[in-house]
């Protein structure tokens, strides 16, 4: 961004080797501008108001001087090193979930063995190698929670999950996006798993947690309580299911309007659960509902494509 060019890249080939060397964790070449160097730069822009604020600016760092003097090169090196660890940490981790963990086709044999065995193995060196970086850990440990899940490994799925949700009430507390998430996810493993009553019991802590700390119209606050309709429902409660959606819905409507993801996939939710129980109000609202989407979301959005499967398969 230098005004001069001999300060700045010159050619996109240095420009791409440095962001190589950004994202394997090596040093780069560019340097950002030096304090002397933003200082004037300031000054030249505005004298008057610069003056001022430098007066107060000096007056503090002259009260902070002591303190950073015998803690400043110890808290910058800890600083460094655990930004650059938490930077490959986050790396590496979204490499294997985006690319690796989610190219394979659980539809054939091979792949699957292959793997389970890839899995089983790093599963095994996840506490020892990622010991100094708790979050880490807990996001490895959920995208394998979810991996073996796609994989119907649900046993296996189950101790990652929970190993998750422990570290995570550990190091980030009960009410943390991340926590919720994994909360989340056991719940859905579980429904997959065919066991109602316990993801109705983490539901019922979910919930409450939720949304006091995301809010009601939160994607996941609204994916929880029509996870805990797909409870109701399949343990024979349809007409609690019906009001619970029913009220969802109308609630989302008013708060924050028709056109909102979080309104549409409640109104998603309530029209399917009405359609699949042959509810002469169902497949008119879900018609609407996706027409809705269409023209909120695109005709290529997940909710768009699921709600035209579901309405397929109920015309069937």
């Amino acid at each position: 961004m230098e005004k001069l060019p001999e300060k700045r890249y010159q050619s996109m080939r240095e420009l791409a080797d440095d962001l190589c060397r950004f994202l394997s964790g090596d040093a780069i070449l560019a340097r950002p501008a030096g304090f002397r160097t933003l200082v004037w730069k300031l000054l030249k822009r505005n004298p008057a108001a610069s003056i001022a604020v430098g007066v107060a600016i000096f007056a503090v760092l002259g009260f902070m001087g002591y303190i950073a003097f015998f803690f400043y090169p110890q808290i910058i090196s800890e600083k460094t090193k655990a930004e650059n660890q938490a930077r490959i940490n986050d790396q590496v981790i979204e490499f294997l979930c985006n690319h690796v963990l989610v190219a394979f086709d659980p539809r054939i044999p091979d792949d699957v063995e292959f793997v389970e065995q890839m899995l089983n193995r790093a599963a095994e060196h996840i506490d020892s190698e990622l010991e100094g970086a708790p979050i880490a850990r807990v996001r490895v440990h959920r995208a394998l929670g979810e991996v073996y899940q796609r994989m119907y490994k649900f046993e296996t799925a189950t101790f990652h999950y929970e190993h998750a949700i422990k570290m995570n009430r550990e190091f980030l507390g009960e009410r943390h996006r991340e926590t919720l998430t994994c909360l989340l996810n056991e719940v859905n493993h579980l429904l997959e798993w065919s066991k109602p009553s316990e993801a109705e019991r983490i539901l019922l802590e979910y919930l409450p947690l939720a949304k006091e700390s995301l809010g009601e119209g939160d994607l996941d606050v609204v994916k929880g309580v029509c996870y805990l309709a797909v409870v109701m429902r399949t343990t024979s409660r349809y007409d609690e299911a019906v009001e619970l959606l029913r009220t969802q819905y109308d609630r989302l409507r008013k708060m924050y309007g028709e056109h909102r993801r979080s309104t549409l996939m409640a109104m998603f939710f309530f029209a399917n659960t009405l359609s699949a129980s042959y509810d002469v109000e169902g497949i008119p609202l879900l018609r609407k509902c996706l027409n809705r989407q269409r023209r909120v979301l695109g005709s290529g959005d997940f909710d768009t494509v699921q709600a035209l499967h579901s309405l397929a398969l109920i015309l069937e």
